[in-house]
């Protein structure tokens, strides 16, 4: 069984998205350290006030944060750390009795963390808890009244925090969702929609290696319709769309809610079987094999209905690779091939 070559700018951000959050947040790190530590190594001449001890706390916290991110990975707690780090610095920097307001600029930093490493539900309620929150302080300590921009600087800093917070939402909330779709098609057969090739060898692989770690039983089934091409050849490839339309429906509801099936290419489907023996996948492929003759599918003025012939191999020590068990189960269809088709194959009763 070869694996896929294809691959998508989509899916190579969904397997690699830990590792750019990790240096993305070392980066983070990094900047908030070197913003701080000017500071508090001049305050340490004169000593240390409230303000210089947060300042220290949090670049020490943030140093250690970049250790624990190098040697170990990226994890939620990292960036929930950042986001909180951040406020944290900005809110000290407004209580400094030298602060300047330009530092409203800083407002938009923790928006930004946010939705780097949040959900966009989430991160719209941290973003905007944090912009609301220094902005409160900004405006008790930069706008006391009297102040001769106060209501121009007032109505700028209101504008300008609503429409980031908002616009990042929307930008955010709509990648995620392009990105799903994408996702979606990449890994869906267009005709059936069931999952596709691509899916089925990243899926085959991640649940030979659960049911490995777990010790649980595994089986995998190979179907392939019989005379499918007496189809396409003497009733045109619509009928032969329909009647694979039509199967992949009954595989949707006959098989079990943790089976995996999908099409592979042509008239051949495959389904997942985690956490079952041989004994019950037999049972539960023969109902669906019964499911499939029985079902007829409207063609004009007639019904045509098809057969399908399976072939099962368990997970086993012959086969502990996801290459094997196909190779097995692929003998199996042979088999069941040519001992007269319609019918279920398993290596143990080959």
């Amino acid at each position: 069984m070869d694996q896929s070559n294809f691959d998508t700018n989509i899916s190579y951000f969904s397997r690699h998205l830990d590792k750019i959050r990790k240096y993305v947040a070392l980066f983070s790190l990094t900047l908030i350290i070197f913003g701080t530590l000017p500071y508090v190594i001049r305050q340490m001449d004169t000593g240390l006030d409230s303000r210089g001890i947060t300042q220290a706390v949090v670049s020490g916290l943030c140093l250690a944060l970049m250790v624990f991110i190098y040697r170990k990975g990226y994890f939620l707690v990292i960036g929930v750390a950042i986001y909180f780090a951040d406020v944290l610095l900005i809110a000290a920097g407004l209580l400094k009795p030298d602060a300047h307001f330009v530092i409203a600029i800083c407002f938009f930093a923790p928006p930004l963390v946010s939705y780097l490493f949040f959900k966009p539900n989430i991160a719209f309620l941290t973003a905007t808890a944090a912009y609301t929150s220094l902005s409160f302080f900004y405006l008790q300590i930069f706008f006391a009244d009297g102040h001769p921009n106060h209501n121009y600087a007032l109505t700028l800093l209101i504008t300008q925090g609503i429409t980031n917070v908002v616009g990042l939402h929307l930008v955010v909330s709509s990648r995620h969702a392009i990105e799903k779709k994408l996702m979606e098609l990449a890994h869906s057969d267009a005709l059936t929609g069931l999952p596709n090739r691509l899916h089925f060898d990243s899926r085959i692989e991640q649940e030979l290696e659960r049911c490995k770690r777990e010790e649980l039983p595994l089986c995998f089934a190979i179907i392939d319709l019989d005379f499918f091409k007496r189809v396409n050849d003497e009733l045109g490839h619509d009928c032969g769309d329909k009647v694979l339309i039509n199967v992949a429906k009954v595989l949707k509801t006959a098989v079990r809610v943790q089976d995996i099936a999908c099409r592979i290419g042509g008239e051949e489907f495959v389904i997942i079987m985690p956490n079952i023996g041989l004994d019950h996948a037999l049972a539960v492929l023969d109902r669906i094999r019964i499911a499939i003759s029985s079902t007829a599918v409207s063609w004009k003025r007639s019904s045509i209905s098809v057969t399908a012939s399976f072939g099962c191999a368990e997970l086993n020590d012959d086969n502990p690779s996801a290459d094997r068990l196909f190779i097995a189960a692929d003998k199996c269809l042979y088999i069941a091939k040519g001992n007269g088709r319609n019918r279920v194959v398993s290596v143990r009763n080959s």
